[in-house]
């Protein structure tokens, strides 16, 4: 069973007018626990007006560049994404599970390939 892990905010990046990414500083004990490969996800767990909330964020750093990265995208009504965007800042902590997920293909330098991926977004219409 994973467990949570508190990782220090090494910066975060205002992205995009609604998106911003953040960056973990992650001590050396814990750096062969958050090595990750293509396609996991973090999932981040905070108090939010005392209701314990957890949300997965895609990792969107390389493998190669030994750093561990997230994006998070204010939504309307989000109540996870509106708080990061408005309250986390660079040397606060926050609690962070080791990266899961198998969404990915192996990769190797001697398999040439092209790869295609869409994205399909499922929308509930209330009338």
């Amino acid at each position: 069973m994973s467990q949570f892990h508190s990782l220090t905010i090494a910066s975060i990046k205002q992205e995009t007018r609604d998106a911003i990414v953040i960056t973990f500083a992650v001590p050396s004990e814990l750096k062969e626990k958050f090595r990750f490969t293509q396609g996991q996800y973090l999932t981040l767990r905070a108090e939010i007006n005392a209701e314990e909330l957890r949300r997965s964020y895609s990792i969107c750093s390389a493998v190669q560049d030994n750093v561990l990265r997230v994006a998070i995208k204010k939504i309307q009504g989000g109540a996870f994404s509106n708080w990061a965007s408005a309250t986390l800042k660079p040397g606060m902590q926050i609690d962070v599970m080791p990266p899961m997920g198998h969404f990915n293909v192996p990769l190797s330098a001697t398999n040439s390939k092209h790869y295609l991926g869409f994205f399909v977004r499922n929308t509930c219409l209330q009338k």
